[in-house]
């Protein structure tokens, strides 16, 4: 039993000595990946974002409409820069006030392919294109629960009415049996005296 090793040893050699093709596949060398340069952030570009940012930041509190048609205008025109501080523009008020979220969502996603944006920005981007579905998605979830809230409210009132109305109405019945009950007690008195 311990020669078996070498036995199969011995049959390998003789094999690929003789070049007779193998009952199984030959292992051949694993080819190497091809490697992609990896997109970093370079300084030019940081400083570039961050103008832009500046640049939004100042001429919209000046003019917010003409601002957001400004770099909607740039963003139409493939500029990733303007298209990042448009999806990204959130002032004082915590909400983008350039674009809905449906807008948003496009821009992220659209910038999830460009091949300009870095590694590092690519992960901010796809949190941030999560968290904007995420929040779309509740967001329709509440607009749908107001709606029934709405509906039910109104519900209510109509319930509330016509209980109103009932009850009103048997007030009214209630003071016309007094008044008939009133009438017989008279009518009795007087058959009595």
């Amino acid at each position: 039993m311990k020669c078996l090793p070498y036995f199969y040893y011995i049959l390998f050699l003789s094999l690929s000595a003789c070049q007779v093709p193998l009952p199984w596949p030959a292992i051949e060398e694993p080819t190497p990946p091809i490697e992609q340069e990896p997109r970093q952030l370079t300084p030019s570009q940081l400083e570039q974002l961050m103008a832009y940012s500046a640049n939004f930041t100042s001429d919209y509190a000046k003019e917010p409409k003409n601002t957001c048609a400004k770099y909607k205008k740039l963003h139409q025109q493939g500029d990733w820069f303007a298209s990042w501080v448009l999806a990204y523009n959130t002032p004082k008020s915590g909400r983008n006030t350039c674009l809905k979220t449906k807008e948003i969502i496009s821009i992220l996603t659209a910038l999830e392919t460009n091949k300009q944006l870095a590694t590092e920005l690519l992960w901010f981007n796809q949190y941030y294109l999560q968290l904007n579905k995420t929040l779309k998605s509740k967001s329709r979830r509440i607009y749908r629960l107001q709606r029934i809230i709405n509906k039910n409210k109104q519900q209510l009132d109509d319930r509330q009415l016509e209980n109103q109305q009932q009850i009103e109405d048997l007030q009214l019945e209630n003071q016309d049996i007094k008044e008939k009950l009133d009438a017989l007690k008279a009518i009795e008195t007087s058959i009595h005296q």
